[in-house]
Order: C-alpha cells, then sequence, then structure tokens
C-alpha cells in the first residue's frame, strides 16, 4: 500500500478509531509531494513530536551530556529519529487498525534535540537567531534534580504505548550512544482509566492545539497558523526572507522545543475549589446568578468554580457552550473547538462567556479584535505535547497537602521562543492581559498557572476633613516632620476597596527545564556525516 492510499484509508475508513485526536494529518493529494520544500515542510524531513505529536502513554525523557563529540557524531549515523511521515504511517495506523481490532498497538518513537551548549560541542555554533535560546544556559538553582546542578547538550524524547516498551525504546538509545554520553532520566505515563488523557487536576489536556495550514486536518474552529510559526524556514516563521537577520541553513525544517517539568499541588488545589463551591452566588457574576436553574449545589458550585478557572470543564466542553452545567455532548471533535466569546450587542471583547483570566483566554486567546488581530494571534500559538508525571493521589496521606511530587512534564514547539512559549509565558503573568479597551483594566494572572505575586507593601494613610475622589489621582506622601527630598507622589486610580469572594491562589509550580532545538531529519543526516 502506497504512502498515499494509507493516508486516505487513515482519514476515511479508520477515522472513526482516532478521529478524538486533536491533532490528524491533513489529507494529501498525489501531486503534492512537490510542494513541500517550496511553502511547507516535507513530514518525512520533521521529526514525528514537532507538529503532530507522538500518540504514547508512557514517555521517556533522556537529558544528555556529551563525553565524547567525535563519537557522538560517529553514533548519531546509527540512529533514525521517528518522522511525522511515520507518525502517519505507522503509529497512527497501527493504532487505528488495533482499535479497529479490538487490541492494544505496539508502538515506540523517539526525536532528538540539543541546547545551545550542545550545538556548540558539536562545532555548531552559528547562532539561530533566537535571544533566549542563543545565551548560554547556567543550572537553576531553585529548580529540582537534574536541573539544580546540570546544563545539558540535549534530550533524546521516546514516546511509547505503554511503560515496558518505552524502557525498550530507551535501552535501545543507550545501546547506540552509551559509551559516547551521560544520561539523567525522567519519566512520564497517562493517567489510569477513565483518567487517561486528563491531568493531575482532572482537566483534559491538549484540547486547544493549532493545525498548521496544509499539513494538520483542522477540526471545525481550531485554531489555524502557517507551518512556519512552529517549524523554521518557512511562510509563518518571523524570519522568513527577513532582509537582515539569516538564520544558518541547518535549521530550516527544526523547531524550537521547550521543556519545563511542572509539579502540581493537587490536594491543595482540590480544596481550594471545594472550599469555593458553596460561594457561587458570591464569586458569579450578579447578573448571572438569578439565571441559574436550579440553583446550583455545592458540588456543582465547585465544578462550575474549575471551569472557570481553566475556560473548560473537565470534559472538555467549553465554557463559552456550556456556560452554568457541564455538558458532554459539548464534547465531540466538531464542537471542542467551535466556540467563540463573541456577546450580541457588545463592541469589544467581554467575560460574559469566560473569564479573561481563564486559563485559554490567557495561552490561547480569541475575539481580542481590533487591540489585538487575528494574524498576530496566530502568529503566537505553539503546539504542545505534554504528559503527567508521578503517582495518583494517595488519599489516605494526602487529604489537603501534597506528600508525593506530581505534575506535567510540559513540551512545546514553536519557531520563535519570543513569539510562542515567551508570549504566552508573559500573557499568564500579566494582570493588565488582555486589552479590551483604551482604559487600564486589572483582571488578574492566569487562575491556573498564574504565580503568586509579591506582597504588597501598605501604607495607610489617614485623612482629616478630606474625602478621596473616584478616578485619576496623584497623591503625595510626605514624613513627618516634613521633608521635601522624602516626599513621595503616587498616581493611580481610586475606587472602593472590593475583596473577592475567593481570593486568587496559585497551585502550579515551575521545577526547572531548558530550551532545546529539534534539527530536521536532513540536518541529522549532514551532521552524522560530518
Amino acid at each position: 500500500m502506497t504512502s498515499y492510499q494509507q493516508s486516505k484509508s487513515l482519514t476515511t475508513e479508520l477515522l472513526e478509531h482516532i478521529s478524538k485526536r486533536p491533532l490528524l494529518p491533513a489529507p494529501r493529494s498525489p501531486g503534492q509531494a512537490a510542494s513541500f520544500t517550496n511553502n511547507l515542510p516535507d513530514p518525512k524531513n520533521i521529526q514525528g513530536d514537532v507538529y503532530l505529536t507522538f500518540p504514547r502513554d508512557s514517555e521517556k525523557l533522556l537529558f544528555f551530556t556529551v563525553t565524547d563529540p567525535t563519537l557522538f557524531l560517529k553514533n548519531l549515523a546509527k540512529y533514525k529519529p521517528t518522522t511525522t511521515d511515520d507518525v502517519v504511517h505507522i503509529s497512527l495506523w497501527k493504532i487505528a487498525e488495533a482499535k479497529a481490532a479490538g487490541e492494544r498497538a505496539v508502538v515506540i518513537q523517539s526525536q532528538i534535540a540539543f541546547t545551545r551548549e550542545g550545538l556548540d560541542i558539536l562545532g555548531h555554533k552559528e547562532p539561530i537567531q533566537d535571544d533566549a535560546f542563543d545565551v548560554r544556559s547556567e543550572p537553576q538553582s531553585d529548580a529540582d534534580a537534574p536541573f539544580n546542578s546540570k546544563v545539558f547538550h540535549g534530550v533524546f524524547l521516546v514516546g511509547a504505548c505503554a511503560k515496558r516498551t518505552a524502557d525498550e525504546g530507551a535501552q535501545a538509545i543507550l545501546d547506540i550512544f552509551g559509551n559516547s554520553m551521560s544520561v539523567d532520566v525522567l519519566e512520564g505515563n497517562s493517567r489510569p482509566d477513565k483518567e487517561r488523557g486528563h491531568e493531575h487536576f482532572g482537566w483534559k489536556d491538549g484540547i486547544s492545539q493549532p493545525a498548521l495550514r496544509g499539513l494538520v486536518m483542522p477540526q471545525k474552529g481550531q485554531p489555524q497558523c502557517d507551518a512556519g510559526v512552529v517549524i523554521m524556514g518557512y511562510p509563518g516563521d518571523r524570519l522568513y526572507n527577513h532582509p537582515r537577520i539569516v538564520r544558518p541553513s541547518w535549521s530550516r525544517g527544526g523547531s524550537l522545543m521547550v521543556f519545563r517539568k511542572m509539579k502540581q499541588l493537587v490536594p491543595e488545589f482540590r480544596k481550594y475549589v471545594n472550599d469555593a463551591g458553596g460561594k457561587w452566588t458570591e464569586w458569579m457574576p450578579k447578573a448571572e446568578v438569578p439565571k441559574i436553574q436550579p440553583p446550583l449545589s455545592d458540588i456543582e458550585g465547585a465544578a462550575l468554580f474549575g471551569a472557570r478557572l481553566f475556560g473548560r470543564w473537565k470534559s472538555g466542553a467549553p465554557l463559552a457552550r456550556a456556560l452554568h452545567r457541564d455538558d458532554p455532548s459539548q464534547t465531540t471533535a466538531d464542537k471542542m473547538n467551535d466556540f467563540d466569546y463573541i456577546v450580541d450587542g457588545e463592541d469589544n471583547p467581554t467575560q460574559t462567556l469566560c473569564p479573561f483570566t481563564a486559563h485559554i483566554r490567557k495561552t490561547v486567546p480569541r475575539n481580542l479584535e481590533p487591540f489585538a488581530t487575528k494574524p498576530f494571534l496566530e502568529s503566537t500559538l505553539l503546539v504542545r505535547s505534554g504528559i503527567p508525571y508521578g503517582p495518583e493521589v494517595d488519599s489516605n496521606v494526602e487529604k489537603e497537602k501534597t506528600v508525593h511530587d506530581r505534575g506535567l512534564l510540559f513540551i512545546c514547539y514553536q519557531s520563535t521562543l519570543g513569539n510562542g512559549f515567551i508570549a504566552q509565558q508573559s500573557w499568564t503573568r500579566n494582570d493588565y492581559f488582555p486589552t479590551i479597551n483604551f482604559e487600564v483594566n486589572k483582571w488578574g494572572q492566569d487562575s491556573v498557572i498564574g504565580q503568586p505575586p509579591p506582597p504588597k507593601t501598605v501604607v495607610q494613610v489617614a485623612m482629616s476633613g478630606h474625602k478621596i475622589p473616584k478616578g485619576e489621582i496623584s497623591l503625595e506622601v510626605q514624613s513627618n516632620p516634613p521633608d521635601a527630598a522624602s516626599i513621595t507622589v503616587v498616581d493611580g486610580f481610586a475606587n472602593d476597596l472590593v475583596k473577592p469572594a475567593v481570593e486568587p491562589q496559585f497551585f502550579v509550580q515551575d521545577r526547572g527545564g531548558a530550551f532545546f532545538f529539534v534539527p530536521s531529519v536532513e540536518t541529522l543526516r549532514l551532521w552524522a556525516r560530518a
């Protein structure tokens, strides 16, 4: 069977068995291969996790330090990474066939990526023209091992259908490279049974993935972007055909990968959400409370509170399609991303259908015109490929406090870190994002991955015979006795002090990671011959 025939069958006869996957290959026409070298990258030349992501239930990350560069490059000639074409015609095909037969597919996939230090030690010292990547790293003293003591040269990502097969894939890599590198290993696994596909807080993960035009088959409403937003050297790449800044030729077909170990404080999060459940009439917008009929129970209130933190229900149903109670009918592939936040009669973006602080409104914003255009938002999209790590919550010893280390091994891909991960990270921690008008509006940080702000310095000023007017003010604070050098002018806006019914709290901790370059298959072959 030809690749085209396999692809055609995959997206027709067997599609029903993998149709809930957020990233599926775009059907190809027989003559499309010629266009891959022009405006679209050839799937045979792109490592497999970059834009379709590895289908996997178990993952091994082998963070390596090269001990013998010459021998490493010699060993590299023996290594065959899994390509995107392999993902389509081997992994997804085998999974679809196995599901159709009521069986479990046996699949092992792997790819390799390098840090700035890794490229340097292998002799490729040209800057990749990304400010965040091209800066040499230092050990992160406040991170978990191994990032608190080491700077690595690269990482092998091994994805498999089960822990045993992931171990086999990792061992096969060690058999090839073991005499030329040392490694530190992290491991992730899908959660069991009905929680499969959900992260440790309980929410279905990986839904709002972008479809790369011409490469990924978009579901209805799914965010889309040009291939170069994720893959270097193609339209959509910020530096594609740039008149002054030129990336090295070996970067074409590559992508920048971010890895972060994100620890989740699950018992504390559950308590926070459950405690908020009975207060739903206080934290819900007052205009919405009478519309919720019948009134919510405490359990339903907690579920709604959690949905408003994420912008989705645990099932994956978008809050904009299920405003007050979960609706599993909204979790089909043609509905999970088919929504917007537009409200009839409102010219500017509003929080009517979803809070501005909800995780998906901070990380994958939409409908922010005219303050952020659709082409700009497309340029900031990234492909995510995370997997949970750590054990399930032990209800006997972790009733309200985390004892065991667990969370998400977060991975994402983009062609420019500043447009992708760094931009999204800045939005999540920006109290004033998104901008919806020409006033200053403070919404708060991302409700899920925001960071606790530093404690405020509170200076209480007693006033006698004066009333501070609402609106913009300048407050002059002078020491007593007066000292002209100590006069401080504070500009701001005076409003009544209103404390939220539930104070924002954050339960995700960044425990370290690194930036990597994922070369194309052609580049790997070129380097292996060096």
